[in-house]
């Protein structure tokens, strides 16, 4: 049985990735047609996308109570697109990832605001008033973004409205197989973690948030070839905030809920290390080089070998 059901966890993962990735392509050719710039595409249309397999395994995890593995992938997955996905996106580009976006340069800073669900959870705990402030935060941020309009400015081009149709349904069908992958991941990832005697949390913080990050990564790696740092740099950024803020914050209002400390010490301590290096990254020379993308990767190596060490999984 528990050969079956890793394989239908797989298989539940590679839908939930595919729907994901079909989703992210679509919103943004809807978005592409409706003629909007480059950094909203990302930051506010794709990252959006982008974030819901987390967002459904999340939400998912909370409303069948088992609120720790929507944790564990929301922080795995918050912690592997701030190292191992922008390195390998600054490793498939050409020369690096360029820091040209005005909006990057002038916001490097709220990548701190990954500090507050370290501190809301340092007492082991995720109240639901530690869910409101943290969707509040998130909220005030994408405001603050949307305040600065001169990077809002679009021309007027005709919308092709048959093609936008046709996205939106694909976008649809997508959205419906993404939501049903991600309930058969969350069911199958907790009898895979009972039957193997390991924490769920740390099935989520591997396996599951690397497989969820994958729609961003493949956006982001197809943007940076092509000269379009604006768009990976803002579909990652994105999709990072939403998960630390926002989702985690829904997930504390719909089931309050506690877990082992020395999860929220490790990952929270990743998140603020991996935040704080990226700002040194990209304030120098506002490149993000090959050889800091290959530190990153690291990094991130060394974090999953600590969790699984911390966790008595060797």
């Amino acid at each position: 049985m528990l050969q079956i059901n890793i394989i239908l966890f797989f298989l539940s993962i590679f839908v939930l990735v595919k729907s994901a990735d079909y989703a992210v392509k679509y919103s943004h050719k809807i978005a592409k047609s409706l003629n909007l710039p480059d950094f909203i595409t990302s930051f506010f249309i794709v990252s959006f996308i982008s974030v819901i397999p987390e967002a459904a395994i999340s939400i998912i995890s909370a409303v069948k109570q088992k609120p720790q593995f929507g944790l564990g992938t929301l922080f795995g997955s918050t912690i592997a697109d701030l190292t191992f996905v922008f390195g390998l996106v600054s490793l498939f580009s050409y020369n690096g990832i360029k820091i040209k976006s005005i909006i990057i340069n002038k916001n490097l800073i709220f990548l701190l605001i990954l500090i507050f669900p370290f501190l809301l959870g340092l007492d082991g705990n995720y109240s639901r008033l530690d869910g409101i402030i943290l969707v509040f935060i998130g909220i005030f941020f994408f405001l603050h973004l949307f305040i600065q309009a001169n990077l809002f400015k679009r021309s007027t081009n005709k919308i092709k409205i048959k093609n936008i149709t046709l996205y939106f349904l694909i976008f649809i069908i997508s959205i419906i197989f993404l939501l049903y992958s991600a309930d058969f991941t969350v069911n199958l990832g907790v009898e895979i973690a009972k039957e193997i005697k390991i924490p769920i949390e740390i099935l989520s913080l591997t396996i599951v948030s690397l497989g969820v990050c994958l729609p961003e990564t493949i956006f982001s790696i197809r943007s940076a070839r092509e000269n379009l740092e604006s768009l990976s740099i803002g579909d990652i950024f994105g999709t990072v905030i939403i998960n630390s803020t926002i989702i985690l914050g829904i997930m504390s209002i719909i089931h309050p809920f506690s877990f082992d400390t020395i999860i929220i010490f490790i990952s929270g301590t990743a998140m603020t290390i991996s935040s704080i290096i990226l700002i040194i990254f990209f304030k120098t020379e506002k490149t993000l080089t090959k050889k800091e993308g290959l530190y990153l990767v690291i990094f991130y190596i060394i974090y999953i070998i600590i969790q699984f060490i911390s966790n008595k999984i060797f």
